[in-house]
């Protein structure tokens, strides 16, 4: 049976694939180019739903929670844990939050405006319209503000736990079926000829 590190590193290898082959599958996307009345009220919501002073808080917040639910659902596989390992992998996850935190902050300015573009593609200006001045109420602030944190809402975060649990106790058997298909496919090559 793997060791809980390698088990973890699998996993982050098997989130990370999927994201890759996308990109490599339309790594030149169309983007439509919205009209200005559309992306001005677009850009008016986000900026009035996400205020720049508490973009960042809001984001991290995020982050925090869904990887210390990925973490939580990682230690309770029911395998036993050696804590020189966990002590490793929080480690490590922690730099690895901290390198993200640096990055995200970098790029929440192309995050916002991509944002904005993907509002002023997606509704009607009536739509826009309408978006704009229910944001504009303290509740529609609120709501536009909360929605991002909603993960760590205890019901959401219970429900999603759950979820990545059932995630996490199905990896094994995922990495073993990985690992015996692509020996198999490995074994099943010619071997290589040595070039003079």
């Amino acid at each position: 049976m793997m060791k809980p590190i390698l088990r973890f590193a699998v996993l982050g290898l098997a989130l990370a694939a999927p994201s890759h082959m996308a990109s490599a599958q339309s790594s030149e996307p169309s983007i439509a180019s919205p009209d200005a009345a559309s992306l001005q009220l677009a850009r008016e919501i986000i900026d009035l739903g996400m205020p720049e002073e508490n973009r960042e808080a809001i984001f991290f917040t995020t982050m925090d929670q869904m990887m210390s639910q990925m973490r939580s659902a990682q230690l309770n596989t029911g395998v036993e844990n050696d804590p020189n390992i966990d002590a490793i992998v929080d480690e490590h996850l922690e730099r690895f939050r901290l390198d993200a935190q640096a990055i995200l902050s970098d790029e929440l300015p192309n995050i916002m405006e991509g944002w904005a573009l993907a509002y002023a593609n997606i509704f009607s200006l009536e739509e826009l319209r309408d978006i704009r001045n229910f944001v504009a109420t303290p509740s529609g602030q609120r709501f536009f503000e909360l929605s991002a944190a909603i993960v760590a809402e205890p019901n959401f975060a219970a429900a999603n736990q759950r979820y990545m649990d059932s995630i996490m106790a199905r990896l094994p058997l995922m990495q073993i079926e990985l690992r015996d298909a692509l020996l198999e496919y490995l074994s099943s090559l010619p071997p290589e000829t040595e070039e003079s």
